[in-house]
């Protein structure tokens, strides 16, 4: 009876490896059909958390050239505009990653300055003319 007993067991713990396996495949393949990035943190200088903000080149939001920006090139989707205190770490053309609430990381480029009255806070330019108010948290990386 023990044999028995020991070769169920033993056929229990090897599907069960077989499952763990099959599925750690499955989600390993999950995220590069999505074409998500796993970030590990660790190698982040972390700038701690901002507000996060978007903003379209509307006269509305800019100065009065919308197409262009603080460094003197013109608006691109990837763009991001720093609060003037947030300059003390980064600069143009330094690459950050941001992490908004419950969303992937994304990487962007500091090329644009937010207005005098922001602190801690940063802006993702983007074309879309919708949806531009809201208000997010996120955490910001300098991308060494």
């Amino acid at each position: 009876m023990s044999f028995w007993y020991h070769d169920i067991k033993s056929n229990i713990t090897m599907i069960a490896v077989l499952l763990l396996a099959i599925f750690n495949g499955i989600a390993f393949h999950l995220l590069i059909k999505q074409n998500k990035i796993i970030v590990d943190k660790q190698s982040l200088e972390n700038l701690g958390i901002v507000d996060c903000y978007y903003y379209s080149n509307l006269p509305s939001q800019t100065d009065s050239e919308p197409n262009k920006m603080a460094n003197g090139k013109n608006v691109y989707e990837g763009a991001i505009a720093i609060s003037r205190d947030l300059q003390d770490n980064l600069q143009f053309g330094d690459k950050v990653k941001l992490e908004i609430e419950g969303q992937e990381i994304k990487t962007y480029v500091v090329a644009d300055l937010m207005n005098n009255r922001h602190r801690r806070s940063v802006d993702i330019f983007t074309y879309k003319k919708t949806g531009l108010n809201c208000r997010y948290r996120g955490r910001l990386y300098y991308a060494k």
